[in-house]
């Protein structure tokens, strides 16, 4: 919504693999919240539970992923996760969607 107004989105790029950090952090007022499985600490049982934090808050999930996973993106999505990758993996997902992989 932020964004739609036209406004700056603030938020925090999440590394530690902490879930509380996560939930705590969601109720600050922030904008959004980036779980980055791709240089992160994270864990598949500790981002699950960081999206569960992060919804009793005023954040948006977002969450980069660690690879070009087609399961791994879906279970993000799934999860309620705006799903974010880097350019490298944008590069390898045009590629196999060109390549039909």
């Amino acid at each position: 919504a932020t964004l739609l107004r036209g406004e700056p989105a603030y938020g925090f790029e999440l590394a530690m693999g902490s879930a509380l950090v996560a939930e705590a952090l969601a109720r600050t007022g922030i904008d959004f919240l980036q779980i980055d499985n791709q240089h992160g600490d994270w864990g598949p049982d500790s981002t699950i539970s960081a999206l569960m934090g992060i919804e009793g808050g005023t954040a948006t999930p977002i969450a980069r992923v660690a690879r070009n996973d087609y399961t791994l993106i879906g279970r993000l999505l799934d999860s309620g996760a705006v799903v974010r990758i880097g350019r490298e993996l944008e590069r390898q997902l045009v590629l196999s969607l060109k390549l039909g992989m």
